[in-house]
């Protein structure tokens, strides 16, 4: 047996229920968690995921756990995922032009084990390591590389400090990184949509901003807020 679970913030409510939905319209089991934002910036979000997974092995000590991004959706029963004798499975990415390996964090499959227990439990301290000096800046932004790494590096990192862990990998059609219509894992992503707005309002600003500074001959924050 096996039961889905994720996390999503107040601004993924509306996503998170389609995902519910979706998993309800196949007789999937799940537990998706809602979580208050940590800080004001979405690059530390993604680094909770260890903490979920490992919260839902201890709520569900019967069941091999899916961890999977809420902006998923599935066709069909899951089972296919578990076959693997591993401690966990996950889709292995390579950058091109890097040449370097991480392990995608979109579909991560957790079977009740004590290696997989270890592996979760090293890969949640590297995020944290992470997320505590980003949070003591009260850093506000929607740009890229404010966090010193991305829970796929991480948990890459992870692996390669347990070789005793069992790693398999998942097929694209199950990790949510194939573009076929067949696959059983889909993903559209939410937060290349929200980001395109976030971008989208701050030109917006910019030029508003602009046109009052050239109608009134004197800066912005001058003219608003008395600033000088």
């Amino acid at each position: 047996m096996y039961i889905v679970t994720g996390f999503y913030t107040p601004n993924y409510a509306e996503i998170a229920e389609t995902f519910r939905h979706n998993l309800k319209e196949h007789s999937i089991p799940h537990k998706i968690y809602a979580v208050d934002m940590l800080g004001e910036t979405w690059q530390v979000q993604p680094l909770r995921k260890p903490e979920i997974a490992l919260r839902a092995l201890d709520e569900h000590p019967d069941r091999s756990v899916i961890l999977m991004d809420v902006d998923c959706s599935v066709q069909g029963d899951l089972s296919p995922l578990l076959e693997p004798r591993c401690d966990v499975a996950v889709y292995p990415l390579r950058n091109k032009r890097r040449g370097s390996l991480s392990a995608s964090t979109r579909v991560v499959v957790v079977h009740q084990t004590v290696n997989a227990r270890h592996l979760l439990t090293a890969w949640h301290q590297k995020c944290q390591d992470v997320i505590r000096p980003v949070l003591s800046q009260g850093i506000s932004s929607w740009k890229r590389h404010i966090a010193a790494a991305s829970d796929e590096t991480l948990l890459r990192r992870a692996i390669d400090e347990n070789p005793q862990v069992i790693v398999a990998p998942l097929p694209a059609s199950y990790a949510g990184h194939s573009s076929r219509k067949d696959a059983l894992v889909q993903h559209e992503s939410a937060h290349d949509r929200f980001t395109w707005h976030e971008r989208m309002n701050s030109q917006i600003k910019k030029i508003r901003r602009s046109v009052v500074e050239k109608i009134i001959g004197r800066p912005y924050k001058e003219w608003k807020y008395g600033i000088d």
